[in-house]
């Protein structure tokens, strides 16, 4: 368990990455295009995505 618990902490610090990955349990979407996919392809490559109120900033972790 030791050996996970930086990533399971990663997950928890960025819910984006955590509503990817429970992706399938919204019913009704799971046919829909996966809108999540592009920010988690970001996020495992090792950037990290802010918004403001009219900005995206991404940067390297």
């Amino acid at each position: 368990m030791e050996l996970l618990s930086e990533a399971y902490y990663s997950i928890a610090c960025d819910y984006w990455v955590a509503y990817y990955l429970q992706w399938p349990r919204y019913h009704g979407l799971q046919e829909a295009e996966d809108c999540l996919y592009p920010y988690f392809e970001l996020y495992r490559y090792g950037y990290n995505l802010h918004w403001t109120q009219s900005k995206l900033f991404i940067g390297r972790r």
